[in-house]
């Protein structure tokens, strides 16, 4: 992995691009692959490229260095690679505001500027009763990881080590159930089938039924089966997987797995599997 400051070169127009990464190889696939989807972030490299092929650019190292915001923006003022009629750069300052330099951390003092600007909405803990106005501070003070409270309060999961927080605001806090809730219904929604409405036939999402009942299940999970499943030693059949796991005590997934391997299961059973079509 090599360091450093890179050039992407017009042989035509002897134009300059120049870029910096920690890892130039990596950061050069990158560029190729976007040039050829004609979908690179800098247009001027991108119209460039359209107009004369990928051909016609020439990728090299200028230098490799650990100081990667001072040695591009030298090389790109000794190119003048920002001027529209010398290079591709956008901007004159490499290291203009906004902008993130991948290998860079960012000092103390930035981090609490951007973390002071994304607003104080203050949170509570449901265990402690403890107010706080910044996820980073609640996850040091709590031992807790601040990404996965961040997520936690965003709805993606019910609780965090065993902590349940809630926003103080209740309008933010019942979008979040909302969110909570939805993911839940997400993984229920083989048991719950809800009303259709009257227009169009479309799904009322708002009622829901009761689960199937079980003779329900049964008949699609023969419908889904598609064989049978016959007992050499019992000289007995059954319709599905689920039937014959019941009636035995074992699990479904010992069925099947014996059935399939054609191997005998605890010296007792053996499993024949029998095509009879999609029909119930």
């Amino acid at each position: 992995m090599v360091s450093g400051i890179y050039s992407i070169t017009s042989k035509s127009t002897g134009k300059r691009y120049i870029g910096s990464s920690v890892d130039i190889k990596k950061r050069w696939t990158h560029h190729a692959y976007f040039l050829k989807l004609h979908k690179h972030a800098n247009s001027y490299l991108n119209r460039h490229v359209d107009k004369y092929g990928k051909d016609d650019v020439l990728f090299e190292i200028l230098e490799e260095t650990e100081l990667l915001p001072e040695r591009e923006q030298y090389w790109a003022d000794y190119y003048q690679a920002w001027d529209r009629e010398k290079g591709f750069n956008i901007s004159k300052d490499t290291a203009r505001p906004g902008t993130t330099l991948k290998g860079v951390p960012r000092s103390e003092k930035v981090r609490n500027q951007i973390s002071k600007s994304r607003g104080t909405t203050p949170f509570k803990c449901l265990n402690t009763k403890q107010i706080f106005v910044n996820i980073r501070e609640c996850a040091k003070i709590l031992d807790l990881h601040s990404a996965g409270l961040a997520s936690h309060l965003r709805g993606n999961t019910s609780h965090i080590n065993n902590f349940k927080f809630a926003w103080c605001d209740p309008k933010i806090d019942a979008n979040r159930r909302k969110v909570l809730i939805n993911r839940v219904c997400k993984h229920r929604n083989k048991d719950w089938r809800f009303e259709r409405a009257s227009n169009g036939g479309k799904a009322n999402r708002g009622t829901v039924h009761t689960p199937m009942a079980d003779v329900t299940k049964i008949a699609l999970a023969r419908r889904r089966c598609g064989y049978s499943v016959y007992c050499l030693e019992l000289n007995k059949s059954w319709q599905s997987l689920k039937e014959c796991a019941e009636e035995l005590n074992i699990s479904h997934k010992n069925v099947h797995c014996y059935m399939t391997r054609g191997k005998v299961y605890k010296n007792m059973y053996t499993f024949i599997k029998k095509e009879i079509g999609y029909a119930c």
